[in-house]
């Protein structure tokens, strides 16, 4: 009790909320808030940096709802889950996956208190995973969605996932054969001798060719139309242009996947 009162006779009252203490010449914020007093260092010896912290402090305080300051990233997650419960299995899924490693793995427990979180906290976190870009940019993605919602609770007055940034994705590499490569992998695939369905199958790569489709297009439900000219601007050359079989002039009509199947047989 005695120290008590020594270090409380150590702080000197220098303006209002605003206090020095003696010992380090530190600044200290003293604000009372629902009849509580919330302590905070301003971090400065300098009386005008700390007379800006202060006012700073003052602003963050009458954004936060004090009953929920006590809150821990743990149970903030937790919270947050079963907001996201609806959602579609997979994102569900990997949110969920989100949280127990925020559980487990989080840089000094998950135990710590939201308002405590330092965007380094956040970095050091996705450190400890050796993320391709797309897994990485989807974990940024829902931090930055759990600390919004924190944000959105009045539990923080800034987001510290604010700031993070995705990662480039590489540019893949799709090597496109020639003319005469494409027709020999054709051939290759219709003279399969074991296979039953060789003549449909190459016949199928050879519409993808004259399309300008990727399978995930050809796998569509409905394939609709597409125009050969718009098509082969993206993945057929000029040179191949001349090559493509156009004996009905249909080089830049509306081809159906009907007339396409009926060109490649």
């Amino acid at each position: 009790m005695r120290l008590l009162q020594q270090n409380e006779s150590a702080f000197q009252k220098v303006g209002e909320s605003l206090y020095r203490y003696a010992p380090t010449g530190g600044y200290y914020a003293r604000v009372k808030v629902n009849r509580k007093e919330v302590r905070r260092s301003l971090v400065t010896t300098d009386r005008e940096i700390a007379k800006r912290k202060l006012a700073d402090f003052k602003r963050d305080l009458a954004r936060i709802d004090h009953i929920r300051g006590n809150l821990t990233l743990s149970e903030l997650a937790e919270r947050w889950l079963e907001t996201v419960r609806r959602q579609k299995p997979k994102t569900y899924k990997a949110k969920a996956l989100l949280v127990r490693r925020i559980k487990c793995d989080w840089t000094g427990r998950a135990d710590v208190l939201v308002r405590k979180v330092k965007p380094s906290d956040i970095e050091l976190f996705l450190a400890n995973y050796r993320f391709g870009s797309a897994a990485r940019n989807s974990c940024v993605t829902a931090l930055r969605q759990l600390f919004e919602f924190a944000l959105a609770g009045k539990i923080i007055a800034d987001s510290p996932a604010a700031n993070l940034k995705w990662s480039k994705r590489e540019t893949p590499i799709r090597r496109t054969p020639s003319f005469d490569e494409f027709k020999a992998i054709v051939a290759s695939i219709r003279e399969q001798p074991f296979s039953d369905t060789a003549k449909e199958s190459a016949v199928f790569v050879e519409f993808l060719r004259l399309a300008g489709l990727g399978t995930a297009e050809a796998a569509a439900p409905h394939l609709g139309r597409h125009r050969l000219a718009d098509q082969h601007d993206h993945h057929v050359s000029p040179q191949d242009k001349e090559r493509l079989p156009d004996s009905e002039g249909l080089g830049a009509a509306t081809y159906t996947p009907e007339r396409l199947t009926r060109q490649c047989s």
